[in-house]
């Protein structure tokens, strides 16, 4: 069974447990299609309302637009929750091959060097997808159900979470690589989207205290 068709329990038990996965990334990857679903969530709720329906048509073509792309990530996040355990896998799996000779040995780090390559674009994708979702979050927590606020305050933190989550996954991976100017790409990119994602997360939490009051 896929760990996101577990139970609540069931995967936190697994996390919760002896095992090295489930682990930081599959949860991370959680947080932040958690994050998306209060998104969605909260779009769901202001659609139908007046005040909604009294505004620009524009405005309310571009939510909708913008509800319907967060729901696609928060499918794809969903889908990344497995397959970070399954990249994850993949290394520990090379590490368990054989190295008494010089040929196994040279396997071997083949092998490890590929389940890196694999291992570190999962999280990185968790963090891209976040920082999208949080950009779209920005435009609907503007024109979002008011008595849902506070709803689009936690979207901002788990989504924030799971990207900063994803981001260490990467930075973990950085040292099994062999080329420095995919470390670089990969070390920039995610410090870029750090700044980036707190500015947004700022952002949003600002205008929910002000609609909470």
């Amino acid at each position: 069974m896929k760990l996101i068709e577990q139970t609540v329990t069931d995967f936190c038990n697994l996390v919760d447990s002896k095992e090295a996965v489930p682990g930081g990334g599959s949860v991370a990857a959680l947080s932040s299609s958690l994050g998306a679903s209060l998104g969605g969530m909260v779009a769901k709720l202001t659609i139908t309302k007046k005040k909604f329906l009294a505004l620009d048509e524009t405005i309310q073509m571009e939510f909708h637009k913008k509800a319907e792309t967060i729901n696609k990530i928060k499918q794809e996040l969903m889908t990344l929750v497995d397959k970070d355990t399954e990249a994850y896998q993949l290394i520990m799996d090379a590490y368990k091959l054989p190295k008494n000779t010089d040929e196994e040995l040279k396997l071997r780090n083949e092998k490890i060097l590929e389940g890196s390559k694999v291992a570190i674009k999962i999280p990185f994708h968790v963090a891209m997808l976040s920082i999208e979702a949080l950009e779209l979050l920005e435009f609907i927590v503007k024109y979002g159900n008011q008595s849902a606020a506070s709803d689009l305050g936690v979207a901002s933190l788990m989504l924030c979470s799971g990207l900063e989550g994803a981001i260490l996954n990467v930075k973990t991976n950085l040292p099994m690589l062999d080329l420095e100017i995919t470390k670089q790409f990969y070390a920039n990119n995610v410090s870029d989207m750090l700044v980036k994602a707190k500015t947004i997360k700022g952002n949003i939490l600002k205008i929910v205290e002000e609609k909470m009051k």
